[in-house]
């Protein structure tokens, strides 16, 4: 007998039960699928941000689908204050206007070229957030397309998409749109 089984694990989502494991195994049927479903839109209706009230709406979304996918790592940005030389950790969906742009560059070159979760949910929520964008404003984000992209990695053909990037251009356009 090899004694009773071990207590299942819990956790709130399948993509937050192994967060000891260094990225997702992409090419085997569970890494397929899951990264089929965190890239998925956010929801049916793609986003345009012409009523000011969308970007909440969107970013409600983008918090619930992080909390599901395991992204909030990446969501957190770490900021330090110049004068007072201190770093705290923000949220760039609910303080994504005390985070400045390179603070979010400095936080993704940390993991954006690493055999990370990391990497691979940066990437995966690039998708997400771009396949919830309508095509008109997806114009408009791809004329910065050098704001999300960070330079190429031997594991990609060119530059690579980032998360966090492209959120905080998404959250910038969206601003200026709604004035």
């Amino acid at each position: 007998p090899l004694g009773p089984p071990a207590p299942p694990a819990f956790t709130l989502a399948p993509a937050l039960a192994n967060t000891a494991t260094t990225y997702l195994d992409l090419t085997s049927s569970t890494g397929a699928k899951h990264f089929k479903g965190a890239t998925e839109p956010l929801s049916a209706q793609p986003f345009d941000f012409a009523d000011p009230a969308d970007l909440q709406f969107f970013l409600d979304l983008v918090l619930k689908k992080s909390q599901i996918w395991g992204w909030n790592t990446i969501f957190t940005i770490p900021v330090t204050d110049p004068v007072m030389a201190t770093t705290s950790n923000r949220n760039l969906l609910s303080e994504y206007g005390m985070i400045p742009l390179a603070s979010i560059t400095t936080h993704v070159t940390t993991y954006y070229a690493t055999p990370s979760k990391q990497a691979q949910d940066s990437f995966m929520a690039c998708q997400c957030l771009l396949s919830s964008l309508t095509h008109d404003f997806m114009k408009l984000i791809t004329a910065d397309s050098d704001a999300y992209h960070l330079p190429p990695i031997a594991a990609a053909d060119g530059p690579i998409p980032s998360g966090p990037l492209l959120l905080k251009l998404i959250i910038s356009q969206a601003h200026a749109d709604s004035r």
